[in-house]
């Protein structure tokens, strides 16, 4: 037997950390939704590391995503940066995709309706530009250092699943 996968799509509106406001889950609306995963090139060993992109085109037919639709139940939140997240219900509960939203256009693509493009950048993005300097190690395990470095980066912690890893490492640093 085949197995459909359950896909849902919220948006954080109101950036209080959660997606369970009124409007946060917008997968009644969605018509198509494109993600690409964070690497430059498809080799893992000359790969380079890459920020992951969502676009999501969902239907406005009340100008529910209109950022300038005052009468709107979203209007004042729909802003830039808030919290995008794409998950799965079944087969098996996960998250798939989470970023932040980089813009948020109003467009008629689909049979002449009105719609909304919402395009985001993956977390990753917040790392950018941030220099970091993580603590010294004598050896560690892989997800230990990589938490470490996330850690001195500020990246929330609530954002991420890392295990401890599988490897070893002998000692590291940044010179």
């Amino acid at each position: 037997p085949m197995t459909t996968a359950s896909y849902v799509l919220e948006v954080d509106w109101n950036a209080d950390g959660d997606f369970i406001d009124a409007n946060e889950n917008v997968t009644a609306d969605v018509i198509s939704i494109t993600t690409r995963r964070g690497r430059a090139q498809a080799s893992q060993l000359t790969g380079q590391a890459a920020v992951g992109t969502l676009s999501a085109v969902l239907f406005n037919l009340d100008g529910k995503y209109s950022p300038f639709n005052a009468s709107g139940p979203l209007f004042g939140n729909l802003l830039l940066n808030r919290k995008v997240r794409l998950r799965t219900t079944s087969p098996g509960a996960y998250t798939l995709w989470t970023g932040f939203i980089l813009s948020i256009q109003p467009t008629s693509r689909v049979a002449s309706l009105p719609t909304v493009e919402i395009r985001a950048q993956g977390a990753f993005i917040s790392l950018i530009g941030n220099d970091v300097t993580p603590p010294r190690s004598a050896g560690a395990l892989t997800g230990t250092l990589i938490t470490a470095i996330l850690d001195e980066a500020g990246f929330p912690a609530g954002d991420r699943i890392i295990d401890a890893g599988q490897t070893t490492t002998g000692p590291w640093y940044l010179a």
